[in-house]
């Protein structure tokens, strides 16, 4: 965690922070023209338009509309940040924007991060060829001080290498980002955003035939998800992890957040295959836990197989006892909606051999059907 902490100064550094602090969202796709500046998207810092930014309010860029932000980014990062948001407290909100990247390779560039009160939560993507919207679900505990952030940067091969200069953490392998940006959103989670028919996002590993967008692999900074066309359980590819030799930590593969109803029952499923004969752990995580409240290992063998799962949701009164690792989080947080991601792990001693994932679901079947948030 303390690399994806770094990696979060990091950007907040180097980048030009773009406070557009109100009106906000009062044009998203940024098609309204600045009464005050006729060559500025209202609500968005006027230098946007200025040569030499890096980023352009360009009729090139549009997903949908007429306008978008197209970026061009060398030795430098770039942030779109909203600062000191009111917003309703114990709601889940749900921030997003859409992108897309023109790069050769895979590089870890976009972290979208936003934060409820002192309750923060943060996702990280990789370029993608084609539009993919990066989204982050976060709880507000808090009327004041909320924020939301876009962060781009890029390092080679995905990495990010930083040295120590004059007392300060400077990256020093940035690499050229090119690509567009449009679309963004915020506002309350939705019975919409509860009932989705897959909580994860890209649980099947399809949406781009390099990267695995809705995943972040913490704890490393040798290795990444890899999407794999050869091996597949369903569809065209699947995720495939590859373990490190002795030395180098392989890492773990975390899902986004997703919104969570207490008391609901869910089904959820996930297929994988081994090289060898490999035991791994499936981990429901609560909030920005980093082991699982729910967990559950299966011996998966070089053999596809798909496992599913009933889970009930724990509700807030639930006897502390049966949830310790998780309990201060739930009396805080928890409420009637609160957030949950999963991961996959393994037993650090493997060395070599591959462990290939498909097909994550993770969805309400029953229970709080009148739960409006």
């Amino acid at each position: 965690m303390k690399k994806t902490l770094m990696f979060n100064l990091a950007i907040l550094a180097l980048s030009f922070m773009l406070n557009a602090q109100a009106p906000f969202m009062e044009n998203p796709s940024s098609e309204k023209t600045d009464a005050k500046n006729q060559q500025a998207p209202l609500g968005f810092p006027v230098y946007l338009t200025k040569p030499g930014t890096g980023c352009q309010w360009s009729d090139k860029a549009a997903r949908t509309g007429r306008k978008g932000f197209d970026i061009n980014l060398t030795g430098k990062g770039l942030t779109f940040a909203w600062n000191k948001l009111k917003l309703d407290t114990d709601i889940i909100y749900k921030f997003s924007v859409w992108y897309k990247t023109q790069m050769d390779y895979q590089a870890r560039i976009i972290t979208i991060r936003a934060a409820g009160g002192k309750a923060s939560y943060s996702n990280m993507y990789p370029s993608a060829s084609e539009w993919t919207e990066a989204d982050i679900y976060f709880k507000t505990i808090s009327p004041d001080n909320n924020y939301t952030r876009f962060a781009m940067v890029a390092g080679e091969n995905g990495h990010l290498k930083f040295e120590n200069k004059d007392g300060k953490k400077v990256l020093t392998n940035c690499i050229t980002i090119k690509g567009q940006v449009d679309d963004f959103y915020l506002g309350k989670a939705t019975e919409k955003d509860f009932g989705r028919s897959n909580l994860f996002q890209n649980g099947d590993f399809e949406h781009d035939p390099q990267s695995a967008p809705g995943w972040t692999m913490f704890f490393t900074a040798d290795n990444r998800l890899n999407i794999d066309a050869k091996e597949h359980f369903t569809g065209k590819q699947s995720a495939r992890i590859d373990f490190l030799p002795k030395g180098k930590r392989t890492g773990v593969p975390f899902s986004t957040f997703m919104p969570i109803k207490a008391g609901a029952i869910y089904m959820l499923t996930f297929a994988a295959k081994a090289t060898k004969y490999t035991p791994v752990t499936l981990h429901l995580c609560f909030g920005n836990a980093i082991t699982g409240t729910w967990r559950k290992t299966e011996t998966v063998t070089d053999k596809w197989k798909e496992y599913s799962y009933i889970i009930e949701m724990p509700k807030k009164d639930t006897d502390p006892r049966q949830y310790t690792r998780e309990w201060n989080y739930r009396k805080k947080y928890q409420g009637e909606a609160f957030l949950a991601r999963a991961c996959f792990r393994y037993p650090g001693n493997l060395t070599e051999g591959s462990l290939w994932l498909d097909k994550c679901s993770l969805k309400k079947i029953s229970g709080n059907e009148e739960l409006d948030n």
